[in-house]
């Protein structure tokens, strides 16, 4: 977050409902590339910061004993909540905070998960907060879209999935 500036609750007022459309797409392959990077043993939990509507906690909802989306927007987390119920997922939720405010006592995470959103927080507040939610073995991962980076599925995982031994 540039020095000087203040989080404006409008900046994407409205704009859930064409946030997905509007947004050059993460790769498909993503969901497989991360599952087969990750650690999934056990009941691990992800929190996803700066969801949006959920865009990337969706497509990773199956492979976790649950997933906690955080984001700013009311309209974001809205559509989010909407988007889980109507695909039945019932080990999402949904917080509508800013990023500054965690941990917001919602324990520990295998995986924290920034899609396209880490350059909109206090980032070293935010990475000493995370990292501290973080289970040992815990990884911060950033999600960039294509074109951004070697945008292949597999690369973008491999890269940002690091479970720490």
């Amino acid at each position: 977050m540039p020095e000087g500036w203040d989080w404006d609750q409008s900046l994407f007022a409205g704009s859930y409902v064409f946030y997905d459309r509007g947004r050059i797409p993460y790769p498909p392959g993503l969901r497989d590339a991360f599952a087969d990077a990750a650690n999934l043993r056990g009941s691990p939990r992800l929190i996803d910061v700066g969801c949006g509507p959920g865009t990337v906690a969706l497509r990773l909802a199956d492979l976790f004993a649950e997933v906690v989306g955080v984001d700013a927007d009311r309209g974001m987390i809205e559509e989010a909540t909407r988007l889980a119920a109507k695909r039945d997922l019932a080990n999402a939720r949904w917080l509508r905070l800013r990023a500054e405010e965690l941990p917001a006592g919602l324990g520990t995470f295998r995986y924290a998960t920034f899609a396209q959103s880490f350059h909109w927080m206090d980032r070293e507040l935010v990475a000493a907060q995370v990292f501290d939610m973080l289970e040992p073995g815990g990884a911060f991962v950033s999600h960039w879209r294509a074109g951004d980076r070697d945008s292949s599925p597999r690369a973008a995982a491999s890269a940002s999935v690091a479970t720490g031994g």
